[in-house]
């Protein structure tokens, strides 16, 4: 379970290791991994989400991530969010 610290004060952090999930994956036509991070009230990703989708798509995105094959890709490297910030 997150302290209250790490679910209010590691937020700014959080989003942007997302945003950079977000992107990778969006470039390479995979299923948005970070889709998956949800506000426990709602089910559904918090206002930090890089993009403005309908419920219905946030759930349709999120079965892809989980039907997905993960281990039939590669795993990302540290020079594959060069430029990213």
């Amino acid at each position: 379970m997150l302290s209250n610290a790490q679910r209010h004060g590691g937020r700014q952090g959080l989003n942007h290791a997302l945003g950079l999930i977000h992107t990778y994956c969006k470039k390479r036509g995979w299923p948005l991994l970070n889709a998956i991070v949800i506000n426990q009230d709602s089910g559904l990703p918090g206002e930090g989400f890089p993009e403005k989708l309908e419920p219905v798509q946030i759930l349709t995105e999120q079965a892809k991530v989980f039907v997905f094959d993960w281990s039939g890709h590669d795993k990302p490297r540290p020079q594959d969010f060069d430029g990213q910030k």
